[in-house]
């Protein structure tokens, strides 16, 4: 079975305590809805491991493993649905930025974003993909109307 993973971010709250340091600066919650079983998410700050998401926190519903990431400002989250790896990053103003690690190669994925139902545009096929040391990875930029899908493509 091929891996679907499906991304979609929501402004989860603006921070209005005028005494802290994200001041007026947006959290980002991630839905993470996946067909292959994953076990937790990493969430990190300022680059450093802070949390993370548990098991008991992906829920089986409808043949998808969902579950949610509250993604502070400066704030990310790394997760692993083989084959991929991914990370999640709050870059500001509602805006979300997923990178997938594809060990297989570029040919074994195919990203597409889908916009909002209201809005009149076609599903863009991410095709920016970098290889660092034999390994490829992909990277796009989701506002919190948009959706990214991942999918594994063909056999290893």
């Amino acid at each position: 079975m091929s891996t679907i993973i499906d991304i979609a971010t929501d402004v989860d709250s603006s921070i209005s305590n005028g005494e802290d340091a994200y001041y007026q600066r947006t959290e980002v919650t991630a839905k993470i809805k996946s067909n292959t079983k994953f076990d937790r998410i990493f969430l990190f700050h300022l680059g450093f491991r802070a949390s993370r998401v548990s098991q008991k926190s992906i829920y089986l519903r409808g043949g998808r493993y969902i579950s949610y990431a509250l993604l502070d400002p400066n704030g990310a989250a790394s997760v692993l649905i083989a084959p991929f790896r991914l990370t999640l990053q709050n870059i500001g103003d509602s805006f979300c930025r997923v990178n997938v690690r594809m060990p297989h190669g570029m040919e074994r994925c195919k990203m597409t974003i889908f916009q909002e139902e209201y809005q009149p545009k076609q599903p863009k096929e991410v095709d920016d993909f970098i290889k660092y040391e034999d390994i490829w990875y992909a990277t796009a930029t989701i506002n919190c109307l948009q959706t990214i899908r991942i999918e594994e493509v063909g056999d290893v």
